[in-house]
């Protein structure tokens, strides 16, 4: 059967319309309007030191113990199966007045999960992680840093606030803790969020330094928490626009972590 034309353009307009509409109702202020803390301002000396990947056995306890001779309080970004097999060292992170974050369930890179699979993560880290702490969190940080837009429709649906980081020094390759030391002091900067790992010794042992060389220079501690909580850089724009390179194909930001 010959379609005739009008009725073509009409049929075809339509199909523009509704992917226009699609591409709208698909993108539109997910990114605008999702929170996300990776720094705090230029002005404020302060700095939120970040542990992901525990909680683990050796190395957890190890951590603790150096923050609590220091006086220093920081985020956990923990997974949720470590979690429920070690709960007591998870309830000592929360009694030592550190903020307990997500870290997802299994630590699966979110960007390759199914709607129902990320779900889960969420759901089986607040089932298990919250019962043990007695508490919820608000701060995701996704496994590696990567995220595309599924993640941040899920972040903002949930009301999570993405926690990325401002400076990496890749402890989890295991360098030296002079290495680790030398990296966070050279690219230091009010309002910093230092991402590193507690399961590693090289880690444990390049604290300490870290710590006192932080004070040194006139910083304090806070948890992502205490940063919020001042407004200090939680956004509604994202914030590694530029310093993630973004997948023409996929959509997909990595800032890779692990």
């Amino acid at each position: 059967m010959r379609v005739k034309p009008a009725r073509f353009a009409a049929a075809m307009a339509l199909m523009a319309a509704l992917t226009v509409g699609f591409v709208l109702w698909e993108d539109p202020l997910d990114e605008i309007a999702t929170p996300v803390i990776n720094r705090g301002f230029a002005d404020d000396k302060i700095v939120a030191l970040t542990f992901d990947d525990g909680p683990h056995p050796v190395t957890t306890a190890l951590l603790l113990n150096v923050l609590k001779s220091h006086g220093v309080r920081a985020t956990f970004f923990v997974v949720g199966h470590q979690a429920e097999e070690y709960p007591e060292l998870l309830r000592r992170i929360a009694w030592a007045g550190h903020q307990v974050a997500c870290h997802t369930y299994s630590h699966d890179n979110l960007v390759s999960l199914s709607r129902h699979e990320a779900d889960n993560e969420f759901t089986y880290w607040e089932r298990n992680v919250d019962r043990i702490v007695g508490r919820g969190s608000r701060f995701l940080r996704p496994p590696g840093g990567d995220f595309d837009r599924q993640t941040i429709s899920m972040v903002r649906r949930k009301g999570y606030v993405l926690a990325l980081w401002s400076i990496n020094p890749g402890d989890w390759h295991m360098p030296p803790p002079s290495a680790i030391v030398e990296f966070v002091m050279d690219r230091l900067h009010p309002g910093a969020v230092i991402l590193m790992h507690d399961d590693g010794m090289n880690t444990i042992r390049a604290l300490p330094t870290v710590i006192k060389g932080l004070r040194h220079r006139g910083y304090r501690f806070v948890t992502l928490e205490e940063m919020e909580r001042r407004n200090i850089s939680t956004s509604p724009r994202m914030p590694n626009a530029r310093a993630a390179p973004a997948s023409a194909q996929t959509g997909v930001r990595s800032i890779r972590s692990r």
